[in-house]
């Protein structure tokens, strides 16, 4: 019972933690609109809290991004949501962009808060879509390396142009942008199921349930060693000495002799290289080599490269990385005191797990 009971929670607080699966890599419109008719707030009809512009990579150094989420003009559907009237000018008032992100708008840069023209609503009716509202900007992401996981969100507001009645600006938006989701699997058409793309969509899914509880586990055995020597530490305990030892091997090992495939930053990486190699064969070019050097089978769907499933493993670590930064309160002040080995980078431990966040202290 206590092992089915250990599995149910796990699975309750993986499907809880892991707020992705509740949202979608979709694009689509955000529709312009105003609150009132002839008048009031500007406003977009779009799921904000439920979708994610999913970034897909450029080929060009490491950048990824998608110009499928655009925007467009509302029609009238009272009370919710009323066409703008005509000849109306529309902008785009951003407030913030994270680190890494940006937009190109009308062949136009975005990379600092400002204003900028979306376009003119000047159709309606049956031709309301050529709009000039209806613009597609490019959305963007600069990641650590062209396979590395990447997410960021950028804020803006509507606010009228020139031209218009007098819209007030609208609410504040985030648009949540990343690297991480995959594209949707195409499971069939007709009487025919693609067998091969249903193996690979439980394969990635499987991927990741896996992933996350190994990373956690891995990185979890370090805290635990930490916690156990910043305890005897506080104690002025005589064995807080040999604790700091077990800490630094578990951690690090920077001192050790061992291969670096044994610490833990080697744990991870033959980690991650397994685990993307299990989803290829399911998912991969068929007659490819996986990440960890397996040929990939016949059978195989050929849904995802390994680029895609690196980014979107990468947001797993991720998620797994932020669920301990939550449990372990002093977490980055705490690793800082262990170092990686020099044939692994030499820096503090957090600097291989940027999504480890400590709670905020009152110093």
């Amino acid at each position: 019972m206590k092992q089915k009971l250990g599995w149910l929670f796990a699975s309750v607080f993986f499907a809880w933690f892991w707020n992705g699966a509740a949202q979608a890599h979709t694009q689509g419109l955000m529709f312009i609109g105003s609150h009132m008719n002839g008048g009031g707030d500007l406003e977009i009809k779009y799921e904000f809290e439920r979708h994610v512009a999913g970034l897909d990579y450029t080929g060009f150094g490491t950048v990824f991004e998608t110009n499928e989420l655009g925007f467009g003009a509302a029609e009238d559907d009272p009370p919710h949501i009323y066409e703008l009237d005509l000849n109306t000018d529309v902008a785009l008032e951003v407030i913030h962009l994270d680190p890494g992100t940006s937009m190109e708008l009308n062949g136009n840069p975005i990379t600092a808060p400002g204003t900028y023209l979306i376009g003119t609503h000047d159709q309606t009716g049956a031709n309301i879509e050529n709009s000039q509202l209806h613009n597609h900007p490019y959305f963007r992401l600069v990641a650590a390396s062209d396979s590395s996981f990447a997410e960021g969100i950028i804020v803006f507001r509507l606010v009228q142009g020139t031209n218009g009645p007098g819209y007030t600006p609208s609410d504040t938006y985030v648009v949540h942008l990343s690297n991480g989701y995959v594209e949707e699997v195409n499971y069939g058409a007709g009487p025919s199921i693609d067998h091969a793309s249903l193996e690979c969509q439980r394969a990635v899914g499987a991927a990741g349930a896996k992933y996350f509880f190994k990373v956690h586990g891995l990185l979890r055995k370090c805290l635990d060693k930490v916690a156990n020597w910043k305890a005897r530490q506080a104690a002025g305990h005589s064995s807080a000495s040999a604790a700091l030892a077990q800490a630094e091997k578990a951690c690090t090992d920077s001192s050790g002799t061992g291969p670096d495939a044994q610490t833990l930053l080697g744990k991870l990486s033959t980690l991650e290289a397994k685990t993307v190699s299990d989803a290829q064969i399911k998912c991969g070019t068929p007659s490819a080599t996986t990440m960890d050097g397996r040929t990939i089978p016949a059978s195989a769907s050929g849904d995802f490269t390994e680029r895609e499933l690196r980014t979107h493993l990468g947001m797993v670590r991720c998620r797994a990385e932020e669920a301990l930064g939550a449990a372990y309160a002093h977490v980055l002040h705490d690793l800082e005191n262990f170092t990686a080995r020099p044939s692994q980078g030499g820096q503090d431990l957090p600097h291989y797990l940027p999504c480890l966040k400590s709670r905020a202290h009152p110093q």
